[in-house]
């Protein structure tokens, strides 16, 4: 169960609940971030832990992408709606504007009009 904390009631609430051969963690890896959950096991388990370097190697084809990698500020450059929008100051606001990985037929949000995020595949 992929659980997070609720610090205005102290309690943790359960998001997701993962199955045989789903992952966690990465997020945190890619935004270069603390965790935001923790997951808590209803059965024994065995876990394959990836350090950060492997995870770029294996996942993210060599490495971590910003805004100023040449394929990604072509892509950012083509969308109308940021047309004119200085996009070096999206590479300085890195919590702001991030380029994320998802494995095929992943839900990225449930619910977009809750999400704080917009996004373009």
């Amino acid at each position: 169960l992929v659980c997070v904390l609720d610090q205005s009631a102290d309690t943790a609430h359960t998001v997701v609940e993962l199955n045989k051969g789903d992952s966690f963690g990465e997020l945190a890896i890619v935004n270069r971030s603390q965790r935001q959950s923790t997951v808590v096991c209803k059965t024994d388990c065995d876990f394959l832990a990836i350090d950060i370097p492997a995870y770029e190697a294996i996942f993210m084809q060599g490495g971590q992408k910003t805004v100023t990698d040449p394929d990604h500020e072509e892509f950012v450059r083509s969308l109308d709606f940021l047309r004119g929008w200085p996009i070096q100051h999206l590479q300085k606001q890195h919590a702001k504007f991030m380029f994320c990985y998802f494995k095929r037929s992943v839900v990225m949000v449930k619910n977009s009009r809750a999400s704080r995020w917009i996004y373009i595949v």
